[in-house]
């Protein structure tokens, strides 16, 4: 009997010893305002008000501490964050729970923390919901809900007080981050996911709603903002009601915007930046509809490419005047400066927009850029204007289509040196192919094989002599010509 009793102790020992090295270091259940952990203490197992405490609520002392809220709230005081990783201890994971943010104060607060994670939480308030930066690498936000409402006056830990325009849902600062599945919602005049100078960042699957009217401009009020970003990936997003951009990549480089929705909002995307940084953007499959202003604003920049976006209704401000400040794809190389780039753009699709595709200044006689721009494939159907290309050098128009459209199907303005092959131009209002300032030097290079049929004016109109073509077709189906000035035309 007492044999057996000693067997049954030195089990119970030995039991209770591989638990204790088998399991997490907890420190208690019963969380308190203000507490440092050191270690992963237990899910918290009630709310945690700290409300007047008067300094952030808890506080992040050592690495791979793991914050698991038990599915409870933690509220914080007016002005302070919530979670505080203030030098920026690695692996921190804050899950399961809500995050109550007080006044001007964060929900996580992360300054040179490296690989940690905010997933399955509520933020709600403050000024950040989630704010990693100072080269944070490695942050992943994922499966959580933040949004607020607050307008802050000033930061508590050095920072110069912000205007309402500096509110952000998500902020991440650093190399390699993962913002995904989340829901976000940031104040009037915030941005609701912002990823700066950082390598190889992932922005996925999340819904982001601003606060635009349908009528007037929110400034700075952004859903999706990359800056002096290197590789990133923005997919399969939804971002709507944006008084500014639904999105915006400033002086990116290898950006990949790829099967996103961006609707609703004052602008749809934005591409701003210098002609060397900003480059080498890849944008595709997007689905771009009902904004304001232009549908996609792509200026001062190099190398873009653009396949297979489908764009509707953009350009809302304009109504029934006709202006390029309402162009579903508004593309200018130049951008009011010195520079010129080149794009490509195949199989996109513009429809209800004042202009379906402007572009300007291309590959321009001032500074050539290093690859000549190519359109081909590309649909505008029912805008008042198809196609409008001015004062671009060397560009490839092939294999395009203009149809139905309430004014010309395409019109090249100084058209220098382009060729302009197997493009179909019909059932429009006005001209089917409209050339201005196209005398030498800046006459194309080649007009060929392009079909001009049912067009309610001219078939092909050149203001100047266009002798450097053939192949043309007009049908005898167009209202006033089917051509004029223009050779090898029938």
């Amino acid at each position: 009997m007492r044999l057996r009793a000693v067997y049954l102790i030195a089990a119970a020992v030995s039991v209770t010893a591989v638990l204790a090295v088998a399991g997490p270091a907890y420190a208690t259940s019963n969380w308190s305002c203000g507490e440092v952990f050191v270690t992963s203490p237990a899910p918290l197992d009630n709310n945690l008000n700290c409300t007047g405490y008067g300094d952030n609520a808890l506080v992040i002392g050592g690495a791979d501490v793991v914050l698991n809220l038990g599915g409870h709230t933690v509220t914080g005081d007016s002005d302070w964050d919530v979670v505080y990783n203030d030098p920026g201890y690695d692996g921190l994971t804050v899950e399961n729970g809500t995050l109550d943010v007080g006044g001007d104060g964060v929900g996580v607060y992360d300054k040179y923390g490296d690989n940690n994670t905010v997933a399955d939480v509520t933020i709600s308030g403050g000024t950040y919901g989630v704010d990693a930066w100072a080269e944070a690498n490695g942050t992943t936000v994922e499966d959580s809900t933040i949004s607020s409402t607050f307008v802050p006056v000033a930061r508590h830990h050095g920072a110069p007080k912000f205007a309402p325009t500096m509110l952000k849902g998500i902020y991440v600062s650093g190399n390699d981050a993962t913002i995904e599945g989340n829901t976000v919602s940031p104040a009037t005049g915030g941005t609701g996911i912002e990823a700066v100078y950082g390598l190889g960042d992932v922005i996925s699957g999340n819904t982001v709603t601003g606060n635009f009217d349908g009528t007037d401009e929110i400034g700075a009020e952004i859903g999706i903002h990359t800056h002096f970003d290197t590789g990133a990936l923005v997919e399969n997003n939804t971002v709507s009601s944006f008084g500014y951009d639904a999105a915006y990549a400033s002086w990116d480089s290898g950006t990949t915007y790829d099967g996103n929705t961006f609707e609703n909002s004052y602008e749809g995307l934005e591409i701003e930046g210098e002609i060397g940084p900003n480059s080498n953007e890849t944008i595709s499959n997007n689905f771009i509809r009902n904004n304001y202003y232009h549908g996609v604003y792509d200026y001062y920049s190099d190398l873009n490419s653009y396949t297979g976006n489908v764009l509707t209704n953009n350009g809302i401000e304009c109504g029934t005047n006709t202006s390029d400040d309402c162009a579903a794809f508004y593309i200018d190389g130049s951008g009011g400066g010195s520079g010129h780039g080149s794009v490509t753009m195949t199989n996109n699709y513009a429809r209800l927009s004042s202009y379906g595709f402007w572009i300007e200044d291309m590959y321009s006689g001032i500074s050539y850029a290093t690859t000549r721009s190519l359109f081909s494939g590309n649909s505008a159907t029912y805008d008042d204007n198809g196609f409008a290309d001015i004062n671009s050098v060397l560009a490839t128009w092939s294999d395009n289509t203009a149809y139905g459209n309430n004014d010309n199907g395409f019109v090249f303005g100084t058209p220098t040196h382009e060729t302009i092959t197997g493009n179909s131009s019909t059932h429009n209002g006005a001209e089917g192919f409209y050339f201005g300032s196209n005398a030498a030097p800046s006459n194309p290079l080649a007009v060929t094989n392009n079909v001009a049929e049912y067009n309610g004016d001219y078939g092909f109109y050149a203001e100047d002599p266009l002798s450097a073509s053939s192949g043309n077709t007009g049908s005898n189906t167009n209202g006033a010509d089917d051509c004029w000035y223009i050779s090898g035309c029938s």
